[in-house]
């Protein structure tokens, strides 16, 4: 086997952590040292300050600011006869594939789906794995049964191919903090939970609790507090076994609503409708996930997160159709209102309020705008309650001038009052 330094990942661990994660790559390298294969390196690429809440039984949290070290491991990418692995396909309970790319590699998104074809012996059956490897002088793509792999590689061993991969793996899921969440830990034995229930009891821990990540429970747990994730806390309760499972499941199900209820079911039709074509990486394997018969711990982490990820692309689509909605709206023709020294009343909505220091103190400027856009602006000393943004008022006040400001016509007003 040949290779080629490329596979490179980027993490941010808890420096306290670091020389654990030493010792877990040294353990790495020993097994590769013997497969006769190149050792991994950890890169050290500066630190950074956090600000990290450590939760108390019983008493408020407490902010403290914690040092991360930002680092790379890199290992060098198995090439055998001019082929490099670039991921490898597991089948699911519904026959769909979850994929893991090798860093830095994208897949060919004709490789997603549901298909089990190997593109060596040409036999189209339920193979449990699949390997994606890359042509680097051709940039063909191909992909291989496991125990095709070797005969399609000219009789290479491929098992050192896809041990060195398993070791790089490893150790990207020790410095992501992977199998050591503090709170939940799981046992050996295979759950399946309702894809729905799981949902909805997600839902409403994440509006009555909060969303707890695996990443911010890891950070809560090794700055010396506790935390559950939220899948974990979830878990917990469906698994309905300990007191401490009951009271949780007690809890959830008197907080829901109706409205964890209809989010539940919402973000499940969204994650089961995401394209394999053109999701990335994370929404491609939520989709995968999302489609399972029902959740298992293998995957639900990655479900949790589907009620965040379906309200951020519903804000995300919201923005987009209010952008494009200002787009077509026809320009405002903004114009003066009202006649310069004379005494008027005028129906405004209140935009934005700014302060400035002058010679005469602090003042405000208070800008707002009529049902027809035109500008009015106010300076006044301290606002008073009823201006303030956002607030539609009616307004008495003296016409002091009729101004342009970069362009755009504004009334100045004074004296002004609730009519």
């Amino acid at each position: 086997m040949n290779a080629t330094a490329e596979m490179i990942h980027a993490a941010a661990v808890p420096s306290i952590h670091l020389p654990i994660l030493r010792d877990r790559i040294d353990t790495l390298n020993r097994k590769a040292v013997k497969l006769g294969k190149p050792a991994l390196t950890l890169t050290v690429k500066g630190v950074e300050s956090r600000e990290v809440i450590i939760h108390r039984e019983g008493r408020p949290g407490i902010k403290i600011t914690a040092e991360y070290t930002l680092l790379e491991i890199a290992g060098d990418r198995p090439i055998l006869a001019g082929w490099a692995l670039a991921g490898v396909k597991t089948r699911m309970d519904n026959g769909e594939m979850m994929l893991r790319e090798v860093p830095g590699v994208s897949i060919p998104v004709e490789y997603r789906g549901q298909s089990y074809d190997c593109e060596h012996c040409h036999l189209n059956r339920r193979r449990s794995e699949l390997v994606i490897i890359h042509n680097i002088e051709t940039g063909e793509w191909k992909q291989v049964g496991k125990s095709c792999l070797s005969d399609f590689l000219g009789g290479a061993s491929v098992q050192e191919y896809l041990d060195y991969w398993a070791i790089y793996s490893h150790a990207i899921e020790s410095a992501n903090g992977e199998g050591e969440e503090c709170g939940y830990r799981g046992g050996k034995d295979r759950e399946c939970f309702d894809s729905a229930l799981f949902l909805a009891l997600t839902a409403t821990a994440i509006r009555t609790m909060g969303w707890v990540s695996a990443a911010k429970a890891r950070e809560i747990c090794q700055s010396g507090g506790f935390a559950f994730p939220t899948y974990g806390a979830v878990c917990s309760a469906l698994r309905n076994h300990s007191t401490d499972d009951k009271k949780l499941r007690r809890q959830l199900e008197n907080d829901m609503d109706e409205s964890d209820g209809a989010d539940a079911t919402a973000a499940l039709v969204w994650a089961r409708n995401l394209s394999p074509k053109d999701a990335s990486g994370y929404l491609y394997n939520l989709g995968v996930a999302a489609r399972q018969e029902c959740v298992t711990m293998e995957i639900a982490g990655l479900m949790a997160s589907a009620i965040t990820a379906y309200k951020r692309a519903q804000e995300s689509e919201a923005e987009r159709k209010a952008r494009e909605a200002m787009t077509n709206a026809a320009p405002v023709v903004r114009s003066h209102i009202g006649t310069v020294g004379k005494r008027e009343v005028l129906t405004l909505t209140v935009k934005t309020l700014r302060t400035f220091d002058s010679d005469y103190g602090v003042r405000t400027l208070v800008r707002m705008e009529d049902p027809a856009g035109n500008v009015v602006v106010w300076w006044t000393g301290e606002a008073p309650e009823w201006a303030r943004e956002g607030n539609q008022v009616k307004v008495k006040a003296t016409v002091k001038a009729h101004d342009d400001y970069k362009g755009t016509p504004q009334t100045t007003i004074t004296r002004a009052s609730l009519a």
